[in-house]
């Protein structure tokens, strides 16, 4: 994050830079063994800083064959270098998106902070329809083709 002095004057290129959305790539992990996104899969990642303010977007798309769901509840990467403000308290920092290719079922989740986006810069899902933490098997087994997609926002130090 950019520090500027009182009085300072900016280049339009610092003017831009504050304004930049930038991208990293996501990972999904899980508690106890990693999903295998699997071949033609996609992992993309967006951020945006506006002051203390940081907004994130990710998109998974499990591939086409080779998908596996792993073990244990399932966690995202944010971007780095962005840290959640110490303290910051366990709730909804966003909404997320489910799409199970094989029955054409789709979730709403709720993306929460459950202090992983200060401590390990990672958070988790929660199930909006079975209020169950989402992993391997909620809310359906992950499998080839699946989308696991979602915004949230949270304040930096």
């Amino acid at each position: 994050m950019a520090i500027f002095l009182p009085g300072q004057t900016l280049s339009a290129a610092a003017l831009q830079a504050l304004a930049a959305t930038a991208t990293y790539t996501p990972t999904l992990t899980a508690s106890t063994t990693n999903p295998t996104l699997g071949s033609g899969s996609s992992a993309l990642g967006w951020h945006h800083v506006n002051g203390r303010h940081v907004t994130v977007w990710f998109y998974f798309r499990f591939g086409s064959s080779g998908a596996a769901a792993g073990s244990g509840l399932y966690y995202v990467s944010g971007p780095p270098g962005y840290q959640a403000t110490a303290g910051f308290p366990d709730i909804s920092l966003g909404l997320a998106r489910a799409i199970d290719d094989s029955g054409a079922t789709e979730r709403t989740l709720s993306i929460l902070s459950s202090g992983n986006v200060g401590t390990s810069n990672r958070v988790a899902f929660n199930n909006i329809v079975t209020f169950g933490y989402v992993g391997d098997t909620v809310p359906w087994t992950w499998a080839n083709l699946d989308i696991l997609a979602g915004s949230y926002s949270f304040l930096t130090d």
